[in-house]
């Protein structure tokens, strides 16, 4: 359930990079939750990537459209 929250909150927030933090805290879902759904999406090619500048959080995300 917390893998199609976290791609519904990043589709509805496209171009705008998330922390996990920041997604947890905006989903009010646990900071655990978000990151495993995060890895599957990964896996799938449903969201983007990036070396975070953020203290603290190593990646943000961002939808990313599927080609």
């Amino acid at each position: 359930m917390s893998q199609e929250e976290v791609l519904e909150f990043l589709k509805s927030r496209k171009n705008q990079w998330f922390t996990a933090n920041e997604m947890s805290e905006g989903l009010d879902l646990s900071l655990i939750s978000v990151r495993m759904a995060l890895k599957l999406l990964k896996q799938n090619r449903d969201v983007a990537f990036q070396r975070s500048t953020k203290r603290g959080n190593p990646y943000e995300y961002c939808f990313e459209k599927k080609k």
